[in-house]
This record gives C-alpha cells, sequence and structure tokens, in this order.
C-alpha cells in the first residue's frame, strides 16, 4: 500500500470527543429504562417471514451474517456466501473451499458494494474481489495485504473500504485504515490506546470493533473509548454520538494484564444497530446482558422484560403471532433476524400461537400456512421487520 497517510488531520479529528456531542447524542448506558418495550408492534410497522429455498446445494445451518442488495439477500457462513432473491429463492453462491490460487480455507469476513455490484472477502491478508452477476459470483481481483485486519466494510456509496484491526498484542500501529480498490492509503486512524503485553493469554472479543451503517455513513466504535464515530461520504470523520459508560469500560490495564475475571469487572458494549429512528443497543455489565432501545425522536430508552428464564432483547411478535423476535442484523433500514425450521413449526402448534391476538389476522394465517408447508429439516426462515420511521 501506499503510505501518504493523514495522521495529524486524524488525530484532530479523533481527540475531539465529547465536546463535539450534542446533548441528544449522549446515552447514558446506566440510567433505568423509563420503561419496557415488550412488544415487536412497539418497535416495528411490518414482519415479513422469508422461507430460504432448501436444496442440495444451498443447505444452511446458521446465519452468521447477512446483506441485501439490489434485490438479493447474501448469506454469510465461513466458508460460502449464499445468494437468494428478495422471496429467499436460491440463485447462487461462492464456494471456493481448497488450497488452489483462488481458494480459501475460511472467508473471515465480507461486504458488498451496490454501486457497482461488488462482493469482497477478507481471506487472512488478502482481499478478493468479485463481480456480482445476474449468473454468479465472477472473480476479478486479489489484494495483498501488509497485516491481516479483524474485518474489511465498504465505505457507503463508494468503493473505498474501512480495515479494522484488533489489539491482542497491544502495539499495532493502527485502528483503522481507509483504502482505495487499488490498496491505496486514504486516511489512517493510528492506535492510541497502546499497552504492554503482560499477561500471556491471548484473546479475540468480536466487539473489539463495533461497526454499524446508517444514513449513508459508516459508524465505528473500539471499546476502549464511549465515543462512537461516523465515516461519511466525503471521508471525513466526526462523533456520532456518547455512549456513557460513566468510564467503567474496557482499559489499557485491564488488557495488559487480561483475564477472563477481571474483564467481567467493566462494562462491555457488545452490539450496536441504529435506524432512521432507533438506536438498538446491548451491553454486559456485572455479570448481566442489558438490551436497551434508544428512541431519537423522543430521547427515551426502553429496555426489555426482565422475567426470568426470558431472553434479554427479544420482543413478543404481536403483529404476526410469530416467534419472539431479536435484532441480529440491519441492511438497508430493516432488522433481520432467523429461526430454524424446527423450532418455527413447535411454536406455531403451540396453544398460545393459536390463541394469540394479533395486529394482522391475515399474517398470522400466512404464517401458519408457510410454517405447515415446512420441512423440520429445512433451512432457516429469515424474519424481516421495518422498524417505524
Amino acid at each position: 500500500m501506499k503510505t501518504a497517510l493523514l495522521i495529524t488531520l486524524t488525530i484532530v479529528i479523533w481527540s475531539c470527543g465529547r465536546n463535539d456531542i450534542r446533548k441528544s447524542n449522549m446515552i447514558d448506558l446506566l440510567s433505568s429504562p423509563e420503561s419496557e418495550m415488550l412488544n415487536l408492534s412497539d418497535l416495528a410497522s411490518n414482519v415479513e417471514y422469508i422461507p430460504i429455498q432448501t436444496l442440495d446445494s444451498s443447505l444452511i445451518r446458521y446465519v452468521y451474517d447477512l446483506r441485501t442488495s439490489n434485490d438479493k439477500i447474501f448469506i454469510y457462513t465461513p466458508v460460502e456466501i449464499l445468494c437468494f432473491n428478495n422471496k429467499g429463492q436460491y440463485l447462487y453462491k461462492l464456494d471456493k473451499q481448497g488450497r488452489g490460487p483462488e481458494e480459501y480455507q475460511y472467508i473471515s469476513d465480507f461486504d458488498l458494494n451496490s454501486v457497482n455490484d461488488l462482493l469482497i472477502i477478507l481471506i487472512t491478508k488478502k482481499i478478493v474481489f468479485y463481480k456480482v452477476t445476474p449468473k454468479g459470483f465472477v472473480y476479478s481481483k486479489s489484494l495483498i495485504l501488509k497485516d491481516q485486519p479483524a474485518s474489511i466494510d465498504f465505505s457507503p456509496d463508494q468503493n473505498n473500504i474501512l480495515l479494522s484491526y484488533g489489539s491482542s498484542y497491544g502495539n499495532e500501529p493502527f485502528r483503522y485504515l481507509l483504502i482505495n480498490l487499488d490498496g491505496d492509503t486514504l486516511k489512517a486512524i493510528p492506535n492510541y490506546y497502546k499497552y504492554p503485553k503482560n499477561s500471556k493469554m491471548m484473546f479475540v472479543a468480536k466487539f473489539e470493533n463495533l461497526l454499524f451503517k446508517s444514513d449513508n455513513s459508516l459508524n465505528f466504535k473500539y471499546w476502549l473509548s464511549d465515543t462512537v464515530f461516523t465515516l461519511d461520504r466525503s471521508n471525513k470523520i466526526t462523533p456520532h454520538l456518547i455512549l456513557d459508560s460513566h468510564m467503567k469500560h474496557i482499559t489499557t490495564d485491564a488488557l495488559s494484564n487480561f483475564s477472563e475475571e477481571t474483564m467481567s469487572e467493566y462494562l462491555q458494549v457488545n452490539s450496536i444497530i441504529e435506524t432512521s429512528r432507533f438506536l438498538i443497543y446491548r451491553f454486559f455489565y456485572e455479570k448481566t446482558s442489558c438490551f436497551r432501545v434508544f428512541d431519537k425522536g423522543t430521547n427515551n430508552i426502553f429496555g426489555t422484560t426482565t422475567e426470568q428464564n426470558a431472553p434479554a432483547g427479544w420482543l413478543k411478535d404481536d403483529i404476526s403471532g410469530g416467534i419472539d423476535f431479536e435484532p441480529k442484523f440491519c441492511c438497508d433500514g430493516i432488522l433481520y433476524s432467523w429461526v430454524d425450521a424446527l423450532t418455527l413449526k413447535k411454536h406455531i402448534a403451540t396453544k398460545e400461537f393459536k390463541n394469540s391476538v394479533v395486529k394482522s389476522p391475515e399474517k398470522k394465517k400466512a404464517l401458519e400456512e408457510l410454517t405447515n408447508s415446512l420441512d423440520e429439516t429445512d433451512n432457516p426462515v429469515l424474519i424481516a421487520v421495518t422498524p417505524k420511521q
């Protein structure tokens, strides 16, 4: 990569912090929720169940991640990228597992650029580019990287790629690099949180770098800071919001002397999803997983059920009577989750479902008909939820 880095400008932006954040964009993680959000209709205007077609060539056990682009759904597993239309019908897949020049042992991460129908996958220290065509994925080129990033993300509506790096060793030079398709560095964010590695225990945390897209921008948060930053379409980085942990977030000392026991003492934000109206986030603190929904229109914070044995963050589907909904992914403003066919069939057979009074009896009937058409061993069913505006 070329190394004409804009580090000085980046340092100024990164150090702005809380003074550049409006009060309405500061969320107190430890404040008590105003009330509980129990029903899906409190969050959503619509829910749709999409059966993923089951063929010998399209078998899926687990949906690790997904993207949507141009009326297509792309489902990620560690060894495949499967493409379906927006009704769940199988189209084709990327399946190059092996040891050849264009093959891989597993896929670390992937992303899509809908502007020019481009798919990228991360394979250790290499990014492989594929053109998305009506008939399948066509290999374009490979880009060798100097170091191995933890994740890769397209900057919205652009051909630039943000590389995110972990800090398992404590001395990594960069936290993020923005590159173009040729590998030239456009912007660099140094690692301002270096630390000596005293513990011999290694760690890998999925939420070390949290990234999520919203309103044509790419947002990112590092676990040693409460600030969420935005990379917009002009490649400008600005503070987006503060998730105020009252300084209870992970520290460099904790990472330097890493142990499973000490990590549980810190507040850890482990997922963030943003729609036009809501910020949906989850954090772990004092051995408790907390799920919250922040309404940007009213500045209200909602919790979810606190009933014993009820999963935190799952909303009762009072629209169609389906399975309780847990937001897992967000693509183009639509929230997604999934349920395996057997679990859905068992749910539809319960008295709770049969006696449920729902917002849309038509959707309840359609869901029952869909579920009855499934075999227990069929592919998972996607749940697509349209949030309120």
